[in-house]
């Protein structure tokens, strides 16, 4: 077993002789052999998007805008290093130990090699020819959007690229010169790898297809499609007979290439990695979040069929160990099974711990509020002599299960746990000298509030105000949604579909909110952007509603805060009892806490909201004025918000 990571992982990569590169979101990748031994250590300034091993080196793209070729000791040399000097630092690089490769303007998303070179591709839009020793060679330049991936034909005359664009192109390598265009799909294509032979071109898209093409022509041979679930990486099987498919839900499919039919749904209650590459897997995997055995149910799979190594097991979102996934020949599975049937008990639960007054409800009804109440674990009543499942009775709503006193009057049911509300794990907010460390500033000591100049780039910014450009509508006060109010002018465009989970730059950006606030994303409610015109306001409020406190996700504790533009005049925001504005300022983040800031620190999130936290977005006297925010939650919000449990 491996010890935990400290960040989220971003990215898994196998070599061919047991070793294994884990990336996390803080752009540390480590190299470890699968028996659990520590390798080595790489840093990049951003989170580490791709990584492929070639012989005695290690190729690595990041968010940072370069990609790095790094050397790599033996096994046998790091287990010396460790033994003899007892340090850490031995595992780290030295600048004489990687060559960085430098000139695009955006983040690197892939990064490969060739026979005598490198090929990376960026947000930027192209993607690049090196030679082993750093040198361009040549830039492929036409894509109207950023490259999600690049990669060699078999023989590397041809490459291959897929962008937001929604479009696949296939290049003349030595000449840089696009000799098809691969259009068809009405998303963005996220994956393009060639067959084996370079005879087929395989695209995976956001649109819930994955295409297969003709490499020659262009023409579209196949197209492999389920309808509402964007495709993150389609794959071939090594000869080009079955295609392996891996959806935003978590779900993998198998499908035979030749007739397009699917052979079998790989299914399981997981979520795929963020990042997605080609033959070493790195990202293929998908992690089981709710049970502590569980493991990389895709990943399983296409080692099974696409043999490749031993898998490891992601578990929270931490890559710790051999996996202990199991592959079958009917399919792949996790040693985690389906929750039992909860079994109604004739006994009484203690009284004093209930989680909110009883309510006068049928079991199911019962059953179902409980599934939806922070913190609830368990129901009581007492039914008398005779029980009637469609009757209704005073259901009391517990945090405790046991003990369970025997009496044949009351009827109680535990919640499985795999059902039963996730505790958080969350160990408090970050202390100032901690925020300090970050380049925080501090606006208020007690409680903290702290800005962050130029926490979003310019790019960063662009890409946000784009991507929310066809979503406004007009904006809602409170649960209820309600529109059209006095006190709220503005449009807002919610940033909250599936897939926007996983997009490379949203990811990025969540990263950094993780590190600030020690809350995952899973813990946030999704990016909403806000825009407003002259005259346009928020009257004053406070981002802690009530109506939150006894659903499953807890309140919102906090409010991640972060300015699209320079507003000429008007716009502030402004905090009436703390008494100080923020101007608006292009790439300015502030980070402040709605509830009694004591309590927030011993974990206590309920009835603590702090009315000292209302404040209001004064009118725009000229310009306009874009933000985008996040509000954070002691519990998961978005797994239930997508279940549709919190309306």
């Amino acid at each position: 077993m491996w010890p935990q990571h400290p960040y989220a992982v971003a990215l898994a990569a196998f070599s061919s002789d047991s070793r294994v590169l884990v990336a996390t979101m803080d752009g540390t990748a480590r190299l470890w052999h699968v028996s659990g031994q520590l390798l080595q250590r790489f840093q990049h300034r951003g989170t580490v998007t791709s990584a492929e091993f070639s012989k005695n080196e290690l190729l690595t793209g990041s968010w940072d805008k370069t990609a790095k070729i790094w050397k790599l000791r033996s096994p046998k040399a790091a287990g010396l290093a460790q033994k003899v000097l007892g340090c850490f630092s031995c595992f780290q690089q030295s600048r004489d130990d990687c060559i960085t490769l430098e000139g695009h303007q955006h983040a690197v998303l892939s990064a490969c090699y060739g026979p005598n070179c490198v090929l990376t591709a960026s947000v930027d839009g192209t993607a690049k020819i090196w030679d082993r020793r750093g040198v361009l060679e040549q830039t492929l330049q036409g894509h109207a959007l950023g490259v999600f991936s690049a990669s060699f034909s078999a023989d590397s005359r041809l490459v291959l690229t897929a962008s937001w664009d929604r479009t696949a192109k296939i290049w003349d390598a030595a000449r840089g010169v696009c000799l098809k265009t691969l259009e068809g799909h009405g998303l963005a294509v996220r994956s393009a790898l060639f067959s084996k032979d370079g005879a087929a071109v395989l695209t995976a898209s956001d649109d819930g297809s994955a295409k297969i093409w003709n490499a020659g022509s262009g023409a579209c041979l196949r197209t492999l499609a389920r309808p509402g679930h964007a495709i993150r990486v389609a794959v071939f099987s090594p000869d080009a007979s079955v295609v392996l498919t891996s959806f935003d839900d978590g779900t993998a499919q198998l499908w035979d290439a030749g007739t397009g039919l699917c052979l079998q749904t790989l299914k399981g209650q997981v979520r795929p990695l963020l990042a997605m590459r080609r033959g070493f897997l790195g990202g293929a995997g998908v992690s089981q979040r709710t049970s502590p055995v569980a493991g990389t149910l895709a990943t399983a799979c296409l080692m099974q069929f696409f043999q490749a190594q031993s898998p490891v097991c992601l578990i929270e979102d931490r890559l710790i160990g051999p996996s202990p996934c199991q592959v079958t020949k009917a399919g792949c599975t996790t040693e985690s099974s389906a929750p039992k049937k909860p079994k109604l008990r004739r006994c009484a639960l203690p009284t004093g711990n209930d989680v909110t007054p009883a309510r006068t409800l049928v079991l199911k009804q019962a059953v179902k509020e409980c599934k939806r109440l922070s913190g609830c674990a368990a129901v009581t009543a007492q039914v008398g002599r005779d029980f009637l499942l469609d009757e209704p009775y005073d259901w009391h709503f517990k945090t405790r299960t046991e003990p369970c006193e025997p009496n044949s009057g009351f009827r109680s049911l535990v919640l499985p746990k795999a059902e039963a509300p996730r505790r958080t794990a969350w160990p408090g907010p970050a202390p100032l000298a901690e925020l300090w460390a970050m380049g925080a500033e501090t606006v208020l000591e007690d409680p903290p509030v702290v800005r962050f100049e130029h926490f979003l780039s310019d790019e960063e910014v662009a890409y946000v105000k784009h991507m929310a450009s066809n979503r406004f509508e007009k904006s809602s006060v409170g649960m209820t949604y309600e529109t059209g109010t006095s006190s709220r002018t503005s449009e807002t465009a919610w940033l909250s579909r599936r897939e926007d989970n996983l997009d490379a730059v949203l990811v990025n950006i969540t990263a950094r909110i993780t590190r600030a606030t020690r809350l995952g994303n899973e813990n946030m409610e999704p990016f909403q952007v806000v825009r407003y015109q002259v005259g346009q306001e928020f009257q004053g409020h406070q981002d802690y509603l009530d109506e939150q406190e006894s659903q499953v996700c807890g309140g919102r504790i906090g409010t991640f805060f972060m300015y699209l533009n320079d507003v000429p005049e008007g716009g502030q925001t402004h905090f009436q009892h703390w008494n100080f504005t923020i101007t608006p300022r292009k790439g300015l983040a502030i980070l402040w806490w709605n509830v009694n800031y004591t309590k927030l620190q011993h974990g206590d999130f309920r009835n603590g909201k702090n009315m000292d936290a209302w404040h209001q977005s004064l009118p725009v006297i000229e310009g306009e004025k874009w933000v985008v925010n996040r509000w954070l939650h002691p519990y998961d919000f978005l797994t239930p918000y997508h279940q549709g449990r919190l309306r």
